[in-house]
């Protein structure tokens, strides 16, 4: 269509939610001929993500709960000769006043182009359309005092969105949880106002999110926007004590622990009033809970009466509705490589390349049902799941887990099958297990290996599950397999590394107690030894310096196996480049910096990005990289 109109100076394209206003010249290089119905349709579901995650779903236009009635407004800020923009377009993107702008000539891309949208470099539209969407009441700080929560409450708006999306975690990927997080709540020290990651820091309130379920923020909103204006909190600290109150009354358990493990000050009248509620104590550690391993589930969905019914089971509902992404990428798909479904029109299927499933090792999804405790308190109850499985390609393979825990998340027993195969037909698989009598939920994890290539030929459809009271034959154990790896593998100067067993699995599908020690090398402290990622610092080296670490894993039969891993250490590079600063505002585009023996540059405003650990297209870049920023060629 713009083909038909080559004079045209610019293109503004309208949705039911969007509207775009851009340069025509930036509408043919990101959007091309391929239109744009579908990245208008990626956007009115991105917003429509936006207003659930705070409960804006009511149609009543009286309602505080009204979804937006208007489109909000990207526009393209670099103007043509002649073009007046009255507006400030400061930094990579900005957000105001229900209008949203690209400020540098690639940006707008991300914006337009369905690809970049839905995939990990849509971050950034996201995180501009959260600002029009964050509470005020969690808003607390101000730019000229420590604490400031503006840039850190509006990226739950963005964690939401990519979830909802399919897509791993940002928290993820990007090494926060395992970088940031858990070092900082390990120290014996905490004050969560002068932490100073901003990732760091919405972790602690994406944490709620993972533990109480992913309409805790609609209901939290709600609350909000339903306190009459003179009982709103009026100032930082009234915001904080109001916060940690109402997201306590709503998860129906007193925070405290959780809160004081943050860092996050509460005041003696705040805990008068938690203690004076009727809350159930907090008796798990639910600061341990990441997107990949939420340990502690106390989501309200563990109440509710048994549905032997799985939601999507059979990927019906032409995506993953219904199912959590735990890592990687997950699909849903009519056909694939000439396959298709073994039932209806739609079958799951694994990662289409390695960049879509952000690198990540292997895929997984998951889903997770309540029990009924009438069924299964008197301990003769199993779980059977019948599900397809077509794993035909180069070795690639899936296996699926049945899981049972308890009320407070706690694994009691779990059950896995692999899906190998030869050829490209669909098979039939079955896995049974029996329930213990105080298990509580029961959670269907699908995992997906791909061993060469680039896209997963591992399929399933047709998932089943029922619950019975028939007798199951236990298997003798077989001992467990450990299987280490250590990141980095090398390391210039002083630094921290990451040990993860990640890979590390029991054949019976028994649950695993893991041990690390260091082997060789110079002593070093090793942080969580006991858990399935431990982390230590290596203090600056004048030599080169070998390092080896063992795990060993331990099922419940007590049977165990070992496996070993090694690091090399440089010695620190002296260069004449400034050391880049988590704490410093890079506010000057191309400002060069030296991290880990290299040279970096960025391409807009960040404060708080460690070079290299946002992905190909982050912020910094590696001086003298193909990929580098235009403007810092």
């Amino acid at each position: 269509m713009l083909s038909e109109f080559s004079d045209i100076p610019y293109v503004e394209l309208q949705s039911k939610r969007m509207m775009i206003t851009l340069r025509r010249a930036k509408a043919v290089q990101y959007i091309g001929s391929d239109g744009p119905d579908a990245m208008l349709k990626s956007w009115d579901a991105i917003v429509t993500s936006a207003e659930e995650q705070y409960g804006l779903i009511d149609e009543d236009m009286k309602s505080p709960h009204q979804r937006i009635r208007h489109r909000f407004h990207w526009l393209d800020g670099i103007s043509l000769p002649g073009v007046v923009n009255n507006d400030n377009c400061a930094g990579y993107m900005n957000s105001s006043s229900w209008r949203l702008q690209a400020c540098t000539e690639e940006a707008i891309g991300d914006v337009v182009s369905n690809k970049l949208l839905t995939s990990e470099e849509g971050w950034g539209p996201w995180h501009e359309l959260g600002h029009q969407f964050q509470m005020i009441p969690m808003d607390w700080g101000t730019w000229d005092t420590e604490g400031n929560m503006t840039e850190v409450v509006v990226n739950l708006t963005s964690l939401y969105i990519q979830r909802e999306l399919g897509m791993p975690s940002r928290l993820e990927y990007g090494r926060f949880w395992d970088e940031d997080v858990f070092p900082y709540l390990n120290k014996s020290q905490r004050n969560y106002h002068q932490f100073d990651s901003l990732f760091g820091k919405v972790a602690m309130l994406w944490q709620l999110d993972l533990t109480f379920g992913k309409d805790f923020y609609a209901h939290l909103g709600k609350v909000y926007r339903e306190i009459p204006e003179k009982e709103q909190p009026a100032n930082s600290d009234e915001k904080v004590q109001r916060f940690i109150i109402e997201t306590s009354r709503l998860a129906k358990y007193n925070l405290t622990p959780f809160y004081e493990k943050w860092g996050l000050p509460l005041t003696q009248k705040t805990r008068q009033t938690l203690n004076a509620l009727p809350l159930k104590v907090l008796e798990v550690p639910i600061w341990e809970n990441r997107d990949n391993n939420i340990r502690y589930n106390l989501s309200e969905e563990i109440d509710k009466p048994l549905s032997d019914k799985l939601k999507n089971p059979d990927a019906e509902s032409g995506n993953l509705t219904g199912w959590h992404l735990d890592k990687g990428q997950f699909r849903v798909v009519a056909t694939q490589d000439g396959i298709k479904p073994a039932k209806g029109n739609y079958f799951f299927t694994a990662r289409q390349n390695d960049s879509a499933a952000s690198n990540a090792s292997k895929d997984q999804m998951s889903q997770t049902i309540a029990l009924d405790k009438s069924i299964v308190s008197q301990g003769e109850a199993r779980a059977t799941l019948k599900f397809m499985s077509n794993s035909w390609g180069d070795g690639d393979y899936g296996t699926v887990y049945l899981i049972a825990k308890d009320k407070h998340g706690n694994k009691l027993e779990e059950k896995k099958h692999d899906t190998k195969t030869t050829s490209s037909k669909w098979l039939d698989n079955e896995i049974a297990m029996a329930l213990p009598a105080d298990s509580s939920t029961l959670t269907v994890q699908v995992l997906a290996t791909k061993k060469t290539g680039t896209m997963s030929d591992v399929h399933f459809d047709d998932f089943v599950l029922k619950v019975d009271n028939t007798d199951i034959d236990e298997p003798d154990n077989t001992a467990p397999v450990a299987k280490a790896s250590v990141d980095p593998t090398t390391l210039t100067g002083a630094g921290k590394i990451t040990l993860s067993a990640a890979g590390s699995y029991d054949p019976d599908g028994d649950t695993l107690d893991y041990e690390w020690k260091q082997i060789a090398g110079p002593a070093v402290a090793l942080n969580a030894s006991n858990t399935m990622a431990a982390t230590a610092q290596l203090n600056t080296m004048n030599e080169k310096t070998d390092y080896q670490f063992e795990v060993t894993v331990t099922d419940s039969h007590s049977a165990f196996s070992s496996h070993r891993v090694s690091v090399t250490q440089y010695p620190e590079i002296i260069s004449a480049v400034p050391a880049w600063n988590a704490s410093k505002t890079y506010s000057t585009v191309c400002e060069k910096v030296s991290w880990q023996g290299k040279e970096w540059l960025n391409g807009w405003w960040t404060q708080g990005n460690k070079p290299g650990s946002d992905g190909t297209w982050g912020v910094w870049r590696e001086l003298g990289a193909a990929n580098m920023h235009n403007h810092c060629k």
